[in-house]
């Protein structure tokens, strides 16, 4: 027998997560950066930078989280013990090698300015210029510098033939280097150990002759594993695995070889052979590239261990780590949208940095197009802008978040619950007075009999066990909210809060009493309209002054001929200290002068004869401030509430809800 669903119903009040999107997108945890910044594309970056959490529940490493892994795996390749021995005054050298580049650079451009050819000499300039961002571009570590040096068309033929001499330095370095590791792995092998590579190889070339005679050498194989496997990295499932592993071992021994100039290379095959004089391995190695050569055709290296040069020169592991990692860490640096992401490789970034990385950079890559695919935001050419579920789903989370912080907060109304007739009922129980209707509640009534008269049977009723059902309902209005946006307010932290308070407004009142009016006026300097589509994209102004006159003439506009009760919801964190003059500019002046309140007075005035009541909730106190907003509530009858910015979301709130009440006797 299946296990019945059961489910609770109860009347909307602001905190069910289900009337907005509900999954945990993530839009969701760039919310307040949205709003707070205006800029979709700017919050975008930020989730970039830090990183996320996807709907599976990972964590997604953001870019800066990558770049400070490079940094520590670069930094890791550099302690081995300078394992190449090139950096000990390599940079140095680069550094001499720019230099002198740069100084020929402002030479030729100091040759320039005598030139009476204006074109060739625009023409050279530019030229020039290009070489210098160049310059400023190499990247910041040796491997970087030395492949964009490689490339770079130079000015100086001194600065070029340094950077000749320091690459031949260089390899005849790594050279030694890699003829001492050679050594020292022959040296260390005793007669048992190398007679055992010559077996291996000698089974190998036998597999291999088997197979291109097209013979099943799989038995071979699994035998030349069980006896060998130690001599060789990882797992290979079959001979080609093997086969593709030691293509790759040769190919990198021919990249060493074509970066040498050709006395470095006769030195060090010379070297070499006398190393590996045994005449048996030899022999092996040759037979291996001969028929490794047959067995891979193009994927093999044409001419190998001659002196072609069809490969370019890479410098071996530790330097060519280096060299990626710098080349990622470009990328990464420049990357300011998933976009730019693009043309990174997986594959290789899972190489050089593991799996989690390159799991990241691919959610990152995927990150806009992700929200794009949702239908939250939209691309408008290179900008990305939100769509109206978008702007509702921001709105609602605004609203949740509020009616959330109500539920966990206990606080006074401070306002009085008028009864009339309405709509919306909310089961309000009264006792029965004469005149009402007689909508009786039964349960409540037999229950208020018994506790009267006592528990008899059968129950009677009186006139006073009457209990009937109240009917709620909500005062058409029209509300605007003045909305701050002077600097003080994101400097003291009260922008944000503000915003969310607008948000979550609009989103109650449209989906709650659709039948409402709701505006927004943002306010500084001056004052202005502001569509709810515009809403998420306002900032504040960094200009200077509050000017509330302003904001409410402009509100006072918007509200006349609305049906309802009509309010006006200021919010601010500042004293007036703008207005505008008798020649329509903006006047400010710090502290505020009398001119400038009595100017908003007057227009409190005005509010208050079109019968706008203005609510003030004010989110700084002093002794000015308190004086000025107990002036406007005794002009305009309205209420003020100084408040903090945790607690402005829920005194708004609430008062609103408040205000949207009467009751009325039936």
């Amino acid at each position: 027998m299946s296990a019945l669903n059961h489910f609770n119903y109860s009347k909307w009040d602001g905190s069910q997560e289900s009337l907005f999107a509900t999954d945990s997108d993530l839009l969701d945890q760039i919310i307040d950066d949205i709003i707070f910044h205006g800029d979709v594309n700017a919050a975008l970056r930020k989730l970039l930078r830090q990183g996320f959490t996807d709907e599976n529940g990972r964590e997604v490493m953001g870019i800066q989280d990558i770049l400070d892994l490079i940094k520590e795996k670069k930094q890791e390749l550099k302690d081995r013990g300078d394992p190449l021995m090139i950096y000990d005054d390599v940079e140095s050298k680069l550094d001499q090698i720019i230099e002198t580049e740069k100084n020929q650079i402002n030479n030729l451009k100091q040759l320039l300015e005598d030139s009476t050819n204006t074109r060739q000499k625009d023409i050279a300039n530019e030229a020039l210029t290009l070489k210098e961002l160049s310059l400023e571009f190499l990247g910041e570590d040796i491997a970087s510098k030395i492949n964009s040096l490689n490339s770079y068309d130079f000015s100086s033929s001194e600065a070029e033939k340094l950077f000749e001499k320091l690459k031949e330095d260089i390899t005849q370095r790594l050279l030694e280097r890699y003829l001492d590791d050679m050594k020292n792995a022959v040296d260390s092998m005793d007669s048992g150990a190398l007679l055992r590579i010559k077996e291996a190889l000698d089974a190998i070339n036998a597999m291999i002759e088997k197979q291109l005679n097209n013979e099943n050498i799989e038995n071979d194989f699994k035998v030349f594993m069980e006896k060998y496997h130690d001599l060789f990295p990882g797992e290979f499932k079959n001979l080609s695995e093997l086969l593709e592993f030691l293509t790759a071992q040769m190919v990198a021994s021919q990249q060493m070889l074509n970066s040498m100039s050709e006395d470095q290379r006769e030195q060090f095959l010379r070297m070499q052979a006398s190393l590996l004089s045994d005449f048996d391995l030899n022999w092996q190695l040759n037979r291996l590239a001969n028929n490794l050569s047959k067995c891979m055709g193009e994927n093999f290296p044409n001419g190998f261990n001659s002196n072609s040069n069809n490969f370019s020169p890479q410098p071996p592991s530790e330097l060519t780590s280096l060299g990626r990692l710098s080349d990622l860490e470009f990328m990464l640096n420049q990357a300011y949208s998933s976009g730019a992401l693009t043309d990174i490789d997986l594959d290789e970034v899972k190489k050089l940095l593991g799996n989690e990385v390159s799991d990241s950079i691919e959610a990152l890559k995927s990150l806009g197009g992700t929200l794009e695919k949702s239908g939250l935001i939209n691309r408008d050419k290179d900008t990305l802008k939100l769509t109206p579920k978008g702007l509702s789903k921001i709105a609602g989370k605004a609203l949740t978040e509020l009616f959330g912080d109500l539920k966990s907060s206990m606080f006074d109304l401070h306002s009085t619950v008028k009864i009339g007739q309405g709509i919306d009922s909310s089961d309000v129980l009264a006792k029965y007075e004469f005149g009402d209707s007689m909508d009786l509640d039964i349960t409540s009534t037999v229950k208020q009999a018994v506790f009267n008269n006592g528990p008899t049977v059968p129950v009677k009723l009186y006139e006073n066990d009457f209990m009937i059902i109240k009917k709620e309902e909500s005062v058409r209005a029209a509300t605007v909210i003045m909305l701050d946006l002077s600097l003080s307010m994101p400097m003291k932290e009260n922008f944000l809060p503000a915003k969310k308070v607008a948000l979550a407004l609009w989103s109650l009142i449209t989906s709650k009493y659709p039948k409402d009016y709701v505006g927004i006026v943002g306010f500084s300097e001056t004052a202005f309209e502001i569509k709810y589509n515009e809403l998420p994209g306002t900032t504040w102004n960094y200009g200077f002054g509050t000017n509330m006159a302003h904001g409410l003439a402009v509100s006072r506009k918007l509200l006349n001929g609305r049906v309802g009760q009509k309010q006006i919801i200021m919010i601010t964190d500042g004293e007036p200290t703008a207005h505008i003059d008798r020649y329509g500019k903006p006047f400010f002046h710090y502290p505020p002068v009398k001119e400038t309140v009595d100017r908003t007075l007057a227009e409190v005035l005005r509010c208050t004869k079109s019968d706008i009541r203005i609510n003030t909730f004010m989110l700084e106190s002093t002794i000015f401030l308190t004086g000025f907003v107990k002036t406007i509530t005794e002009l305009n009858k309205g209420k003020a509430f100084f408040t903090s910015n945790e607690n402005l979301g829920k005194y708004v709130l609430m008062d609103f809800m408040n205000n949207k009440k009467t009751r009325k006797r039936l």
